[in-house]
């Protein structure tokens, strides 16, 4: 991941109350229908979460 990019980035509201470290800021938020794995594997429905900050990504 470039860290770097990322802490360019504006932070944007929690939506999900993701617990941050210090410095770590949510930079994306979403709620998708469904993800998966590139082999077709399902991985996620509707009440999948998924975070990004600029130190990592929680699902």
């Amino acid at each position: 991941m470039n860290t770097d990019y990322l802490n360019t980035l504006p932070e944007i509201k929690n939506m999900f109350n993701a617990e941050l470290e210090s410095g770590e800021k949510v930079v994306c938020a979403t709620k998708p229908r469904l993800f998966g794995t590139g082999e077709a594997g399902l991985q996620g429905m509707e009440d999948s979460r998924i975070t990004m900050t600029n130190r990592r990504n929680m699902v």
